[in-house]
């Protein structure tokens, strides 16, 4: 994630990957996206438990981003 910010989109490739930790996909998938909305991430070949975990952060990025807002 270092350097994901020097570009306008980043695969993810979770193949060979069955999970992710809920940690992991919170700071790159709500903290990281609402740091840098610029950046599109785009995650692919996830196992059903990695797409769970990003989904869960995804939704949790939209709620946060709708707090910043309403603040």
């Amino acid at each position: 994630m270092r350097r994901f910010d020097r570009f306008r989109e980043v695969i993810l490739d979770f193949k060979g990957v069955s999970a992710i930790g809920q940690a992991f996909a919170d700071e790159l998938f709500r903290v990281f996206k609402l740091d840098h909305p610029e950046v599109e991430l785009f995650p692919i070949n996830m196992s059903d438990d990695v797409k769970k975990m990003v989904f869960r952060a995804s939704m949790s990025s939209v709620i946060t981003k709708a707090l910043r807002i309403e603040n």
